[in-house]
């Protein structure tokens, strides 16, 4: 299955909102490259125009090195960072979970007893006594 159109099309009753999930996790991953690109060209334009003013750098290839872990890191932040924004998207579209409401069934049973704020236990007569 290499065409994305006709994957969406075929799952389109089950998840109606898949179409701009794909969309947006496509431009997650083209911003990721374009920042690992950018960060690597940056980085070591930066340290190769240090490299003649401060002697005590290292050899070239060590800055290809660091250009390239540094892009590395700086394009997995990226692409993690926009990937979790892209999965609440489309829980919250698909009526799922998002942060404001919880899945159904993670909860526990009595959630909706439980007391807001700090409280000790119920004195005798069943009232919290709220600090």
């Amino acid at each position: 299955m290499n065409n994305i159109d006709e994957l969406t099309e075929q799952y389109k009753d089950k998840f109606p909102h898949m179409k701009s999930y794909t969309e947006c996790i496509t431009r997650t991953y083209l911003s990721g490259i374009a920042a690992t690109f950018l960060t690597f060209s940056g980085t070591y334009m930066a340290v190769s125009l240090l490299r003649n003013r401060l002697p005590s750098l290292r050899p070239g290839h060590l800055n290809v090195i660091a250009a390239g872990l540094l892009s590395s890191l700086v394009g997995f932040q990226v692409v993690y960072i926009r990937t979790k924004t892209c999965n609440n998207g489309w829980l919250a579209a698909e009526n799922k979970s998002t942060y404001l409401s919880p899945a159904v069934g993670k909860l526990p049973p009595d959630a909706h007893n439980l007391p807001v704020g700090r409280h000790s236990p119920p004195d005798s007569q069943g009232t919290p006594d709220v600090h």
